[in-house]
């Protein structure tokens, strides 16, 4: 039997196993404050400028990886 998953056609980051999978490791924490938004894309992340970020995602994120510049989000679209 085929496993199926279904997600918006919006939602492009939506899948089985994203980054939030692993949002709660140390490694995954080191790994996100480092990498450029671009990396983060491979693992789900939506782009800065997307309709996701609004002033109240990033400032969500804040709270998650305090090491995270996030100046590429909060510019914007």
């Amino acid at each position: 039997m085929p496993h199926l998953n279904f997600r918006p056609s919006g939602v492009q980051w939506g899948r089985r196993r994203g980054w939030a999978y692993s949002a709660g490791q140390r490694d995954w924490f080191t790994f996100v404050e480092r990498v450029t938004p671009r990396q983060l894309q491979a693992f789900g992340f939506p782009p800065p400028g997307h309709p996701y970020w609004t002033p109240e995602t990033p400032a969500g994120m804040a709270l998650r990886y305090p090491g995270l510049d996030l100046t590429p989000w909060r510019r914007p679209g």
